[in-house]
Parts: C-alpha cells; sequence; structure tokens
C-alpha cells in the first residue's frame, strides 16, 4: 500500500486504511500524513461528513501525543464541517476526543456527558466502536468522582467487548489501558491484572505485542508489584522503546517503573539515575524520589521532598493517596507523628470513598492499615498497631503483593517486640527476611537480618544423647521403651524444669535443652548424669554444653551456636559431659585441661573441657 501511495494511486478510502496500518505498525507520522491527506482529498471532492470523519480520526490519533494545540484544531475543523448536518456517527467520535481531553483536565462532568453522547449514537447506528469508548468514558468519570461501583461495571463491560475481538484494534488497546489505568489509580491491581492476562491473551490471538508501548508499560506495573522485578523491567525497558512514536508523554512513566524496581532491589544509584532521567523526560517521580532519598539517609531532604509533591493542587486524590504513604514512612523517619497522623486520616478518608458494593479496594484498605499500624506504634499504642498490621499483611496476600507484606511485617515485628512478644517478632522477622532475600531486595534483607541480630538472646544449649540405644533397644527389647526411656524421659524433663530451662525438642534418645545462663546449664547436666548413674540407668549418656548468641523463633532456636553445641555433645563420650570453655568460666568445677576439638563442619578448632560430675 505504501509502494501505491507512493505512486499517487490511493483513493481516500485508501489513505484511510493506509494511516491505519501506519498508526499500528509503529508510523504514526505517516498515519497523520495519510489522515491529513484523507482529509484534504474529501474536503475538495465536497464531502464534508468525510472530511469531518477524517479529522476527528486524526485527533483521536493525537490523544496522549503531547500536541494538544493540533489536537483540538482539528477537532474545531470537523465541529465547523458539521455545523447544520444531521447526527453522523463522526459526532460521537468527536464527542469521545473532548471527552477525553476534557477527563484529562478534570472537568469529569463534561467527561461523563460526552461518554454517553457517544454511547448513544453509537448504539443509533451500530458502531460498536464508539459504544465501547463511550461506556469506558463515563466510567472514568464516575470512578474519578468517587462513584466506583457504576463506573468500574461501565469499564468492565467495555473492556469485555475490547478483549473479546468485538471491536477495532485501536479502540480495544484505548479501552483495555483505560480501563487498567483506572484499576491502577483505585488500587485494584487484582483487577487489573484479571484485565492485563485477558488482554494478553487477544494479543496473542492476532500475534501483537498490544497497544504499543502502553501494553508493556502495564504489564510492568503488575508484574512489580506481584515480585517479578527482573520481568518487570524488561517490559518496561522495552516500553521505553515503543512509546515515543505513540506516547511520548509516558517514557518518563515507564522510566520511573524502572526506577521504582532498582529502588526495590537496593541499587539506589542506579535508582537515582534513572529518576532524573524520568524527570527529564517530565515525569515527577514521586513518590520513589522521596523514598530513595530516605534509604540515602537524608530524612529532611525526603521529608520536603515528598510535601512538595503533595502541594500539587493537580493531584487527584487517588494520586495522593499513592504518594501518602510515603509522607507517613518519611514523618515518622523524622519523628514527626503529628505530620503521619494527618497523612493517614487522608489515605482513610480516600480509602472510604473508593468502595464497591461498600467494600474497600484491598489494596488501598491494605496501605492504609499499614499506615495507621505504623502510626500507632509510632504513639506508643502497640495493641492497636498489631491488629491494623495483621489487617494489611492479611490484605497484601490477598491481592499479591509480596514486597508490601514483608516491609508490613518489619512493622509488626516491632509492636510485637514493643507489646514484650520477643517471640512473635522473630517469627516475623525471619519470615521478612525470607522474602526478602527471594524477592531480591537486597537492602531491606540486611535490615531485616541487622533486627533479627538485635532481638537474639543469649542462651546455655544443653544436648543429651544415650550411646549405644540402638543395642539396648535390641537387648531389652519392649522394656527399653516402656520403662527404660520412660524413666530417662521423665528425669531429664523434671531436672530441665527444676534449673530453669526449656525442653525445647526431644531428639530420640536425647533431649536439647536451652538454660538462661550456663550455671544453670551445668548443674542441670550434672543433676541429670548423677541422678540416671543412682537409678542404674542401663546405658551411658553424653551430654554436650555451649552458651552463645541464637535467635528465639518461638519454640525453636536458630544460629550457628546451636549446631556448635550438637557438635561438641557428639564428640563427648559415654558418661561424660563437655563442655566449651568459654561456657563454664567463673563457675567452680573439677574439670579436665582444656583441648582444642575439631568440630564437624566447622574449621576452627573449639576448646572444650570435660566436666568431672562424681
Amino acid at each position: 500500500m505504501t509502494e501505491a501511495d507512493h505512486a499517487g494511486d490511493l483513493a481516500p478510502d485508501d489513505l484511510e486504511v493506509l494511516a491505519q496500518a501506519a498508526w499500528w505498525v509503529g508510523q504514526p507520522d505517516t498515519a497523520s500524513d495519510a489522515w491529513e491527506r484523507a482529509y484534504t482529498l474529501h474536503a475538495r471532492s465536497g464531502d464534508k461528513v468525510a472530511a469531518a470523519n477524517a479529522a476527528a480520526q486524526l485527533a483521536f490519533n493525537l490523544l496522549g501525543a503531547g500536541l494538544p494545540s493540533v489536537l483540538n484544531g482539528w477537532v474545531q475543523r470537523a465541529e465547523r464541517l458539521l455545523q447544520g448536518a444531521s447526527e453522523q456517527p463522526v459526532h460521537g467520535f468527536i464527542a469521545v476526543v473532548r471527552g477525553m481531553t476534557a477527563f484529562t483536565g478534570g472537568d469529569l462532568d463534561t467527561a461523563a456527558a460526552a461518554g454517553r453522547r457517544a454511547l448513544d449514537i453509537g448504539t443509533s447506528f451500530g458502531i460498536p466502536d464508539l459504544q465501547a469508548m463511550g461506556l469506558h468514558l463515563e466510567g472514568r468519570a464516575l470512578v474519578a468522582k468517587g462513584r466506583v461501583e457504576e463506573g468500574m461495571a461501565l469499564l468492565d463491560e467495555a473492556t469485555a467487548a475490547a478483549v473479546s475481538g468485538e471491536l477495532s484494534p485501536q479502540v480495544t488497546g484505548r479501552v483495555y489501558c483505560s480501563t487498567v489505568s483506572a484499576c491502577w489509580g483505585l488500587g485494584d491491581y487484582r483487577r487489573a491484572g484479571e484485565w492485563a492476562d485477558a488482554a494478553e491473551r487477544w494479543c496473542r490471538r492476532r500475534s501483537i505485542n498490544g497497544f504499543p508501548g502502553v501494553c508493556r508499560l502495564h504489564r510492568a506495573q503488575i508484574q512489580k508489584l506481584r515480585g517479578m522485578w527482573r520481568e518487570a523491567e524488561a517490559e518496561a525497558l522495552l516500553a521505553c522503546k515503543e512509546l515515543p512514536s505513540w506516547f511520548p508523554l509516558d517514557v518518563g512513566r515507564a522510566m520511573s517503573e524502572i526506577g521504582e524496581i532498582r529502588l526495590r532491589m537496593g541499587e539506589l544509584e542506579a535508582a537515582e539515575e534513572i529518576f532524573t532521567r524520568a524527570r527529564d523526560l517530565g515525569r515527577d517521580p514521586e513518590p520513589g524520589l522521596s523514598l530513595l532519598r530516605l534509604g540515602q539517609g537524608k530524612v529532611d531532604t525526603a521529608a520536603r521532598s515528598i510535601k512538595r509533591a503533595l502541594e500539587d493542587e493537580s493531584l487527584a486524590r487517588l494520586d495522593r493517596a499513592r504518594l501518602l504513604p510515603a509522607q507517613v514512612e518519611i514523618a515518622l523517619a523524622a519523628g514527626d507523628v503529628r505530620t503521619a497522623r494527618v497523612a493517614a486520616e487522608e489515605i482513610e478518608t480516600i480509602t472510604g470513598d473508593y468502595t464497591i458494593s461498600e467494600v474497600r479496594t484491598p489494596a488501598l484498605e491494605a496501605s492504609a492499615q499499614m499506615t495507621w499500624g505504623a502510626v500507632r506504634l509510632a504513639e506508643q499504642d502497640p495493641d492497636e498497631a498489631v491488629t491494623c498490621l495483621r489487617r494489611a499483611i492479611k490484605l497484601w496476600q490477598e491481592v499479591d503483593h509480596p514486597y508490601e507484606a514483608a516491609r508490613t511485617r518489619v512493622l509488626l515485628a516491632a509492636a510485637y517486640r514493643a507489646k514484650g512478644d520477643e517471640d512473635g517478632a522473630i517469627a516475623e522477622l525471619v519470615t521478612a527476611q525470607s522474602a526478602f532475600e527471594r524477592l531480591g531486595a537486597r537492602l531491606d534483607a540486611e535490615r531485616a537480618k541487622e533486627l533479627l541480630g538485635r532481638l537474639e538472646t543469649r542462651r546455655t544449649f544443653v544436648f543429651t544423647d544415650i550411646v549405644d540405644s540402638t543395642k539396648f533397644a535390641e537387648l531389652l527389647k519392649d522394656r527399653w521403651e516402656k520403662v527404660v526411656l520412660k524413666v530417662h524421659d521423665e528425669t531429664i524433663k523434671r531436672i530441665a524444669s527444676d534449673y530453669g530451662g526449656e525442653v525445647v525438642k526431644s531428639t530420640g534418645d536425647g533431649f536439647f535443652l536451652a538454660f538462661p545462663e550456663p550455671t544453670a546449664g551445668v548443674e542441670a547436666a550434672v543433676a541429670i548424669q548423677k541422678q540416671l548413674d543412682e537409678q542404674a540407668f542401663p546405658a551411658e549418656l553424653r551430654i554436650g554444653l555451649h552458651m552463645t548468641e541464637a535467635q528465639d523463633t518461638g519454640g525453636d532456636y536458630q544460629g550457628e551456636g546451636i549446631n556448635v553445641a550438637a557438635r561438641i555433645g557428639e564428640l563427648a563420650e559415654g558418661g561424660q559431659i563437655l563442655a566449651s570453655c568459654d561456657s563454664v568460666i567463673g563457675i567452680p568445677l573439677v574439670c579436665s585441661a582444656p583441648n582444642d576439638a575439631q568440630l564437624k563442619g566447622f574449621s576452627d578448632p573449639v576448646k572444650v573441657t570435660s566436666i568431672d560430675w562424681r
């Protein structure tokens, strides 16, 4: 067709086909040129309606291109040509362009009215494209006005028509992108993901990558939230290559997404560079930039940065809801609890205003609960903080936001610790650290590990084991379990309790015990050996003892020192109590001379001594 065009053989209708094809394959300038020439030929022939349609289609193509004056000029040309004419389908397309322009400018009533007019005209003339565009335009306006349930119902209907193949490719892309943008603004990421998956199936059926650049950007946003950061970054980078020809204003948005991914991964220098590029492209990279400053330790700079962003009077309420959690985090880091509370109250209000069937959008509600939990914790109300944060984690899990859930767990750990629940704090931090490591959030993982280190407790760990238990079990048969092991178990459990220790777990033929300090552990080990000896226990016990720092994970302990204690126990002989020398310093005991022991799995030897319990 391009060759025919060069030869000058194309009629106006052919030029319109060329315009549509050129736009979709990535030649928007060729498309605009074809529409302009189609318009000129129609106008010369005196077909005002056809000329107006060409002008309206050209304006429709210019939506999002960053050329508002040119777009408005073509719309006005189309309207002038249609003066005095009866209602035509082109009136519907003009309404769509006017409505979308009004929506972008914040005139929601005009946008909604334009959407209804386009729907009516599309219905009258049986044009699915106009019907869908009218539905989606009114739906977007209603959602922005807070009439979420009505608006989303219209958007769902329009998008169902789009991904089913009823509409032209360009209108399909417009409707899909508009719906996902609405979901994104609401924080309804589950719905956005469902439509993104449906649109991807539509793209596969047509063997295309979707609406140029924008589909990739939406996929990147959803993948980022799902924790698929490498895949999200790859999609966003491709979007940056595709967007300039169609929607240059969105290139900065794609760059901001890459910056936020880098920020989550802890690559602060790379994030700063990318945020700077996004700003150069006309995109205010917030809240990413303010959170970057916080990550760099520049708390005051971060506070000023997020404050400036929120002072933008053109921000829609849902856009404010996206920025306010960052203000809460930054304000609390600065010790400004009052500012954090005011921001949390505004998030709560916005969340309450955007509901479907009186149910709050899960992600917005999760964000509100997370910020309230942080504020309550700062206000020294850990009980209420725990309630809010546990709700937030549940909601983050429902919408599949693993990073947000892990960060909330870190706050929950602090709340548990404020309540004196060290076990609960450690359990949450262990889970959070694991999630951060799995996601690739390096700095967050290091922070969780550091917090865990602060929660480590010093304990004296004792491992007991019966020597040659298999031989005695075969020799004594039923009596071994029913009598001998019963006496063994009851004796050790009673002595551990008498000396203030805890039975961490049974190891089959022995026990893993923990004591708050070395003297109690040593005295308990001596008492165990003595009492079993006095009871004429048929087998010999070996006991290993070691004092170390460990993480109390609630019912169990973790840490390298646990393995040291277990290996010392394995090294002991029957009837022996073997202890690391550091564990018995200052305790009046009869001990053997220190000996360097090479423990299995450890490169450095450990000094041990044998305690003479007799």
